[in-house]
């Protein structure tokens, strides 16, 4: 009898950027935790910062499909999203508002670690989100910052700093 593997999933750290950007042809054949895989080992390849990723139509075929589904998605994978869309220099106003929604619905459950990045990326971009939400995410701030690590709780105290929080 042949063994089947029990985490049948696609190694995207294996994979260089072409051959990434080929299962990013069809993303609905995707996991969204091999979708957050793919978009993070791309934003790491060699001269990734260099290329407009924003009018790349399969990347843009994985963003409307983010949008389509980003309330089904758990805290660790929309921070996952927001960090790897955030270095892949996507500017889709209604993405990051839609991620905003999905990220207030699970502050609660994230990470110190998650909300580190997610506190750094909205702080630093006002135009992904709404006042309201940057204002929930200060608020919190307290309550999760315990759970940080010292490299997390450096870079939101930059954020803040770097935001004129430092007063509030």
């Amino acid at each position: 009898r042949p063994l089947v593997p029990n985490h049948d999933f696609i190694n995207f750290k294996m994979l260089s950027g072409n051959e990434i950007l080929l299962y990013l042809e069809n993303p609905t054949n995707l996991r969204i935790s091999e979708l957050c895989s793919a978009l993070l080992e791309l934003r790491k390849k060699r001269d990734a910062d260099k290329i407009d990723w924003t009018s790349h139509e399969w990347i843009l075929l994985a963003v409307d499909l983010i949008k389509k589904n980003c309330s089904t998605y758990n805290a660790h994978n929309i921070s996952n999203l927001v960090t790897a869309l955030h270095d892949l220099r996507i500017k889709d106003i209604e993405m990051w508002q839609l991620l905003s929604k999905c990220c207030f619905k699970m502050i609660f459950n994230s990470r110190g670690s998650s909300f580190g990045k997610i506190f750094d990326i909205y702080i630093s971009n006002p135009e992904y989100s709404n006042s309201d939400f940057r204002n929930h995410l200060i608020i919190q701030l307290p309550r999760i910052l315990h759970k940080c690590s010292a490299k997390t709780f450096a870079d939101v105290f930059v954020a803040c700093h770097r935001s004129g929080l430092m007063s509030k």
